[in-house]
């Protein structure tokens, strides 16, 4: 595993880490935590598969807790079954539909379940959801030291993004977020991706067609040319639109949301393979068209003075992006 400093890239650091052939569960892969500064990647690995019994219960399995940690000045390390680390998720978000993190709620409390592992608290949950007698499904969308965003599962136990929240650590309030009611299918769902106090949501077009969204910001539709343009350098026209009937709607819907005043930017994109990579100092976005990198500026809530990056073959693998102090 690969340790790399943002400010600093070419002085990374590398551990050796062999999961031993044990398969990783959606729980605590991925996640970080961040006190003191020390950022690790959680792993939870099965050491003994689990079965379901007759009335659907989870029975048998054991797993353990790997920490694979760097702490400022030390060298990289691992650490079993260090329970604290995973109180403090750190998570900027997913860029494939496969991608998941599962928490629960357990009386009024999200927690991670490891197999054979006591419950992880991490926090309490909104208001207005009542005590059950058996957990909830929660999906972790996103988190940082300063925002933590889940998404309640249905009363038919799936993510219909119908009931999804962010807290502030700020105050420790939570708040519903406007998001579009999309139930996820086997290959596709709703993508969240956090950047400082920008969240981005990624929504393609099948899951678009199924939902109203009467509380959706208008949508400018953006538009990549090449005809007339110098080799390499493509252009981009933007037009504001209202809400398309589902006839016409474009392969894509980005929406950025600012989580401390509330402004919320949406572009419509007729290419599918289109992100939002980054969004620097809280007003640079970086977007992917395809094989293209754009810069824009926010301004308001609007996107606006794009400007080509770069254009490869190699760019529709680009998926994260940060500035080192060299630039």
């Amino acid at each position: 595993m690969i340790f790399i400093p943002k400010n600093n890239p070419l002085n990374f650091e590398s551990i050796n880490f062999d999961t031993g052939g044990l398969g990783a569960t959606s729980v605590g892969y991925g996640l970080r935590e961040m006190p003191e500064d020390t950022v690790c990647e959680l792993w939870s690995l099965n050491l003994i598969p689990f079965s379901l019994n007759v009335a659907g219960q989870i029975t048998g399995g054991k797993s353990t807790l790997l920490s694979v940690c760097k702490k400022p000045g030390s060298a990289p390390y691992i650490a079993k079954d260090h329970l604290a680390d995973y109180k403090f998720p750190y998570l900027d978000g997913f860029v494939r539909a496969d991608e998941y993190a599962t928490l629960s709620d357990v009386s009024g409390k999200i927690v991670e379940m490891p197999l054979d592992v006591p419950n992880i608290e991490i926090t309490g949950m909104p208001a207005g959801f009542p005590v059950q007698s058996h957990p909830r499904g929660i999906s972790l969308k996103a988190s940082s030291e300063k925002f933590f965003i889940i998404s309640v599962d249905s009363v038919d136990g799936q993510d219909h993004n119908t009931d999804v929240f962010v807290r502030t650590a700020s105050d420790g309030k939570w708040k519903r977020l406007p998001v579009p009611a999309a139930a996820t299918t086997a290959t596709d769902r709703l993508r969240y991706r956090l950047f400082d106090d920008w969240l981005a949501t990624s929504l393609s077009a099948s899951l678009a067609a199924t939902v109203t969204n009467k509380d959706a910001p208008d949508a400018d539709v953006l538009t990549v040319t090449t005809q007339g343009a110098p080799p390499g350098k493509p252009t981009i026209t933007v037009q504001p639109r209202s809400k398309p009937d589902s006839s016409s709607l474009p392969a894509r819907t980005l929406t950025l949301y600012n989580l401390a005043d509330s402004r919320r930017i949406a572009i419509a994109i007729p290419e599918d393979d289109s992100e939002i990579v980054h969004v620097f100092d809280g007003h640079s976005v970086l977007l992917r068209i395809k094989d293209a990198l754009f810069f824009a500026e926010i301004h308001g809530s609007k996107l606006e003075d794009y400007k080509l990056v770069a254009q490869d073959s190699a760019i529709p693998m680009v998926h994260w992006a940060f500035y080192s102090s060299a630039r």
